[in-house]
């Protein structure tokens, strides 16, 4: 008697974010800030600011219906900050 084949379910894309995309990280539940994917590791920021951490990409999920994009400010060497003027101190 021969086998049937059943069809193969088409394969799910996977979850690719965009940087600045505010994404939950399924292992630790933690909300953080999509920043970048480096050698197989996904690197989050939290959202208010921190020291990031590193997950895999298949533990990355979109929060929320929409991706909701967060503007991240990433401190550029050629342009340091400006000492503040001690004679403006308020």
């Amino acid at each position: 008697m021969a086998r049937r084949r059943t069809p193969a379910s088409p394969a799910k894309p996977r979850y690719r974010p965009r940087p600045g995309e505010l994404v939950r990280d399924r292992r630790t539940g933690r909300l953080g800030t999509y920043m970048a994917t480096q050698g197989g590791e996904v690197y989050l920021r939290p959202s208010t600011g921190g020291t990031e951490w590193t997950t895999t990409p298949a533990n990355v999920e979109p929060y929320g219906d929409e991706p909701t994009i967060l503007v991240v400010s990433i401190p550029d060497s050629r342009y340091p900050t400006p000492e503040p003027d001690p004679a403006v101190a308020a």
